[in-house]
């Protein structure tokens, strides 16, 4: 593959879902919801920065069961 003007360290998620989109919007929006479903089972989420705006801070923290840790910092854009 060769590089582009396109080439980002942007990661875009694209799914489409059977669910109302109301619901969707809160378990993006609500920290509280993102928790419970950002990462697999039996890994846990700690929300360290959640600014759910253009240009906000977004950083989650993923814990596996065996001491495992996955830093995810970024913004919202």
């Amino acid at each position: 593959m060769s590089p582009s003007a396109t080439d980002s360290r942007d990661l875009v998620i694209s799914r489409l879902l059977s669910a109302p989109a109301p619901a969707l919007w809160r378990a993006w929006a609500d920290p509280a919801l993102l928790r419970t479903w950002w990462c697999p089972k039996p890994w846990q989420t700690e929300v360290l920065a959640f600014d759910f705006r253009a240009g906000g801070a977004f950083h989650t923290v993923m814990h596996g069961p065996d001491g495992e840790r996955n830093d995810n910092p970024g913004c919202f854009s």
